[in-house]
């Protein structure tokens, strides 16, 4: 199986590539596996702002800030 960050690097090319949703999955599989892994609570952060989804974006920034 590949690492959390492997697998971070697949969800980043996806966001990349305009694939958001796809981004948002792999990193909520990386979360429910690892959830001390910041770097996909962030992206999770981030897109949830992005979506003016404020209270999640607080829980994200939380989570990754205190991985």
């Amino acid at each position: 199986m590949a690492t959390a960050a492997e697998r971070f690097a697949v969800a980043l090319g996806h966001y990349r590539a305009g694939r958001g949703g796809e981004a948002r999955r792999v990193c909520r599989e990386i979360a429910a596996s690892d959830g001390r892994f910041a770097p996909a609570q962030a992206m999770l952060g981030m897109m949830a702002l992005r979506e003016n989804d404020l209270d999640e974006a607080e829980r994200r920034f939380a989570l990754a800030s205190a991985a």
